[in-house]
């Protein structure tokens, strides 16, 4: 026995949708032209659902019954996260200006799954000290993890990283590549977007026309050189590894800016030239440092997976040298974790 409204969204819901997700839960009721109404209770409602682990949809928050259903029907749902060395309101402002240029309804994020600023921004500062690379990353992983448990497993990420490449490729490998995703290239005021739908193209092994490829033998230990920008990194990782490793260095084959739309063939090739090395020799650990687009280091760190053990390394200007930020057996634990 019913009484009152709030049984006719709920209702109209598991009418109209087939693949309902068992996360998120409804209350509130229905107008005759669709409009969905507010009814009593709502937050006596969301606790009890939290304490549960629901998220309850806020009907002050939603429009018409054909808007949600055509939200809820979707194939992928479209997170934007935003990840910013700034912090305060400076990095809330970026957050709104990236949000208005990828066009996502953030309305609909935040009144059906309750995602709000504080769940899609990721504001790291000045990551001075290995704790705070560590902590930065378990956000990352504990935003994507919830995220993609709410959504049902449809969460479609949307990332843009004002961040190092060091950062980015952790962030990469913390993604994985079993999902579609979008990034954007911070350039000139605007948010390009660079879209990877088939992440399984990335780990297809193909030949080095954009990319020069140079390997030197030395020891079981492995680094890689992504020198794709101004600051030739080969110098400064041979002085502070004492010439002692093995070396590889990926560079671009033509002088001059890299063209976003070839990011990805680089990005591609790159992982390609690391993991022909990975069936040829059999490197104990491999040692990454990054002189190269943000984006490019994201997908790379997407291609190279956490399986083999090593370390990331962070160019600090200061102090000019590479220094070590994170082992890619921590990251390993916090995917499996």
């Amino acid at each position: 026995y019913f009484t009152g409204k709030s049984f006719q969204l709920p209702l109209a819901c598991a009418l109209l949708l087939e693949n309902l997700k068992d996360k998120v839960v409804f209350t509130g009721g229905l107008a005759e032209d669709g409009r969905i109404l507010v009814v009593d209770g709502f937050y006596q409602k969301k606790k009890a659902c939290e304490e549960r682990g629901f998220v309850l949809a806020d009907p002050s928050k939603l429009g018409t019954l054909k808007e949600l259903v055509e939200f809820l029907s979707k194939e992928a749902v479209d997170i934007p996260l935003h990840i910013t060395y700034e912090t305060g309101d400076k990095a809330r402002t970026d957050f709104e200006d990236f949000c208005l240029q990828t066009n996502i309804n953030t309305q609909y994020l935040k009144a059906v799954y309750g995602l709000d600023e504080s769940m899609l921004l990721l504001s790291t500062g000045q990551l001075r000290t290995a704790q705070d690379w560590q902590s930065k990353a378990e956000e990352f992983i504990r935003k994507i993890k919830h995220i993609d448990t709410i959504t049902g497993s449809r969460a479609r990420f949307h990332i843009s990283i004002k961040s190092s490449s060091a950062f980015a490729f952790a962030c990469g490998i913390l993604h994985g590549s079993q999902k579609p995703f979008v990034l954007y290239h911070y350039q000139n005021s605007k948010y390009h977007p660079l879209p990877v739908y088939d992440v399984r193209e990335l780990k297809k092994l193909v030949e080095p026309t954009l990319i020069k490829v140079d390997f030197e033998k030395g020891n079981e230990e492995l680094c890689v050189v992504l020198n794709f920008a101004h600051h030739s990194a080969l110098a400064d990782v041979k002085r502070q590894t004492e010439g002692k490793c093995s070396y590889l260095v990926l560079s671009s084959s033509e002088s001059g800016a890299l063209p976003l739309e070839k990011f990805f063939h680089i990005a591609q090739q790159s992982a390609s030239a690391i993991q022909k090395l990975r069936n040829e020799h059999s490197f104990s650990s491999y040692h990454f440092f990054f002189s190269c687009p943000v984006p490019i280091a994201f997908m790379v760190g997407v291609a190279f997976g956490h399986f083999s053990d090593g370390y990331i390394y962070n160019y600090e200007r200061e102090e000019n040298l590479y220094k070590q930020v994170l082992s890619i057996r921590f990251l390993r634990n916090l995917r499996e974790g």
